[in-house]
Order: C-alpha cells, then sequence, then structure tokens
C-alpha cells in the first residue's frame, strides 16, 4: 500500500509517517526514487505503523513507540528506559 490512502486509516497523519521514516522508525519496502514517486509498505510494516500510532496516542514518545511496536512484533522484551535518537531528522544532524 502506498502513502498517502492508508495513514488516516491508523489515525495517522502524512507527516507523522514521513518524519517517522526519515527518522528510521518506520521503514518502507522500496523507497521512491526522484519525485512524484510514493513509498511501497509491506503489511508487517503496517502493523507496525498501527502499533506505534496507539502508543504515541498514549503518550508514549515516538522514538520508544517506534522501537516497542517493532520489538513487540518481533516477540522481543525491549527496555523503554533507552531509547533510539532520530538522527537526521529535522533539525538534527545526520
Amino acid at each position: 500500500m502506498s502513502v498517502p490512502a492508508w495513514p488516516a486509516r491508523l489515525g495517522l497523519t502524512y507527516r507523522q509517517v514521513d518524519y517517522w521514516t526519515r527518522c528510521g522508525w518506520l521503514r518502507p519496502e522500496r523507497e521512491p526514487v526522484g519525485s512524484g514517486h510514493q513509498r511501497e509498505w509491506s503489511a508487517a510494516e503496517l502493523r507496525v505503523a498501527a502499533d506505534m500510532g496507539r502508543l504515541v496516542r498514549l503518550g508514549i514518545r515516538p522514538e520508544v513507540a517506534g522501537r516497542a511496536a517493532r520489538a513487540g512484533r518481533a516477540g522481543q522484551v525491549l527496555s523503554l528506559l533507552d531509547p533510539a535518537p532520530c538522527v537526521g531528522g529535522p533539525g538534527r544532524p545526520a
């Protein structure tokens, strides 16, 4: 599935999805080449995005929510005390 079709169905905005992707918290199946093309998303990654959105709405920071959603999908236990920061996101050095 491609953006912008699915974010609203999950209670997310395109800007959230774009930011989370640029930070590496969401991983598209295929990145677009050039402008005018959309990212492609797997069903598994859409589930990660949905879980991440639920956690963010509960007040969890996006960087922690992304790691928790991905770890939960992999059946892992995650320490929420060690969040991975966004690298290369808006206003942040790459």
